[in-house]
């Protein structure tokens, strides 16, 4: 039995908020795959001492009790489940929080995004990679990354020029995001970025190492991907940047830029690293070690530019609260809940005919 709150002369349906059971079901396996971490942190911690053994001790626990209970109100005469607290570990390793970090930063930037296309002519995904390293250079490789596209974003800003070579296709602003993929001892980190800028890149034409898969031709590249391509390698390997040093350079490390496709904005919020490797095996623990350790303080997604300083849709979230705390008020009049704790596969388990309500879920909707 549905309970509705009249808003604005329209009346709200509870459905709108139900929390479905596929994410109950999400839940409950996530929770399974953090078992295994939870067993990591405990062995690193046990090799570990000082103070860095009392913070692996804290993640073990925290990831330990993410989502492990839910606090909710009941209210038995409307058949209701408000969902009012998770438990929450924000770890980066956690199956469960990354999804969360994922729709937050979705909420952060789509309508961004979904504004700046009409502001500006093109939108291009552009992927940034380097050789791939051991675990043990992981760290040191993010880092020359990160410093190295900084260098690039000046030459894509026009504050710094390779005499001959003038990068201009029109630059309003970027976002960049850094996935690291892996397979045994072989780590592969690269960006995923976001252009949006007002001049076409060129036309697809020239042939390199690159453009080959599987032994056949399968990518064409621009005058504008070749450039980059050497500029990013020099930036990354420390080359200095000049004309000769760029005409003398024989090839550049992988760039490709492609107009954006509607889906090609969720490259943006892939996870930052996975728990299952290329080989779809279940991170080792001495992967889990290394990545521990290398993306520490690793800030994962960022915007430049015109995406410079993203901030949350603070009147989507004002609709929420409102529509939320009217709803709420509707069956306050009626009783006063009985406030509960219930664990997620509990709630997936419960075949009677109570519905679980959550206000994100309608936030979702409004967005």
């Amino acid at each position: 039995m549905f309970q509705y709150a009249l808003i604005g002369g329209h009346y709200l349906d509870a459905r709108l908020m139900r929390v479905p059971k596929d994410l109950l079901r999400d839940v409950v396996t996530n929770r399974q795959h953090n078992e295994v971490i939870v067993k990591y942190y405990d062995r690193m911690a046990k090799e570990t001492e000082g103070r860095l053994e009392l913070t692996l001790s804290n993640k073990k626990q925290n990831i330990s009790d993410c989502n492990k209970f839910w606090f909710m109100d009941v209210y038995h005469q409307a058949k209701i489940k408000d969902l009012q607290k998770v438990n929450l570990c924000k770890d980066k390793f956690c199956s469960n929080c990354k999804k969360v970090k994922q729709a937050s930063r979705m909420a952060r930037f789509m309508p961004v995004i979904e504004l700046e296309k009409k502001e500006s002519k093109f939108a291009s995904q552009m992927v940034l990679t380097v050789p791939n390293c051991s675990g043990k250079d992981l760290e040191k490789t993010i880092k020359k990354m990160n410093k190295a596209y900084s260098t690039l974003n000046d030459y894509f800003k026009g504050k710094k020029e390779i005499a001959g070579f003038p990068i201009d296709f029109g630059y309003r602003g970027a976002i960049k995001s850094l996935e690291v993929t892996y397979k045994k001892d072989s780590y592969h980190p690269h960006f995923h970025v976001l252009l949006s800028h007002d001049l076409h890149i060129g036309e697809k034409k020239h042939v390199n190492a690159y453009s080959r898969k599987h032994g056949k031709v399968s990518r064409l590249f621009t005058d504008f991907e070749i450039l980059i391509q050497k500029l990013w390698r020099m930036a990354y390997d420390g080359i200095r940047i000049t004309k000769k040093n760029f005409d003398d350079l024989p090839i550049g490390y992988s760039c490709m830029v492609d107009i954006c496709k509607p889906n090609d904005y969720l490259e943006l919020f892939k996870y930052m690293v996975k728990v299952q490797s290329e080989d779809e095996a279940f991170m080792n623990y001495h992967q889990f070690v290394t990545l521990y350790h290398a993306l520490l303080n690793v800030r994962q997604i960022q915007g430049y530019g015109s995406f410079f300083g993203i901030r949350d849709d603070e009147q989507i979230l004002e609709a929420v609260i409102e529509y939320y705390e009217q709803y709420i008020s509707e069956l306050r009049k009626k009783e006063v809940p009985e406030s509960v704790w219930q664990t997620p596969k509990e709630l997936l388990d419960d075949d009677s005919d109570y519905t679980l309500i959550s206000r994100k879920q309608l936030f979702n909707y409004l967005k």
